[in-house]
């Protein structure tokens, strides 16, 4: 999903929660420290991404969370209907993911 198409969709998704009272949950995750302390070629970097992205695709429910790359080392996922308590164990579970093994 591009940047664009992900703002608005978490357009959406931020208000139906609004209107509905469920809760919501963000995550930005950013790999530009990871990036720093490892110094990798950035073919590297690139297979690094795309693995992030398959493991994002198993963590998060389909047809109703969303992940986007939203610049070069940053994703978002937006997770409605989460509360914090279930966003808080799906970013600790990311910290201790062995980056191209989830």
């Amino acid at each position: 999903m591009t940047k664009d198409t992900m703002l608005g969709r978490l357009k959406e998704k931020v208000e139906n929660s609004k209107l509905n009272g469920f809760p919501f949950s963000i995550l930005f995750i950013s790999l530009r420290d990871f990036k720093a302390k490892n110094d990798l070629p950035a073919f590297e970097m690139d297979a690094i991404l795309r693995s992030v992205a398959e493991c994002f695709k198993e963590d998060i429910r389909a047809g109703v969370d969303i992940a986007a790359r939203m610049d070069e080392q940053d994703f978002l996922i937006a997770m409605p209907g989460s509360p914090l308590k279930k966003a808080e164990r799906l970013a600790a579970q990311i910290k201790k993911w062995n980056f191209g093994t989830c």
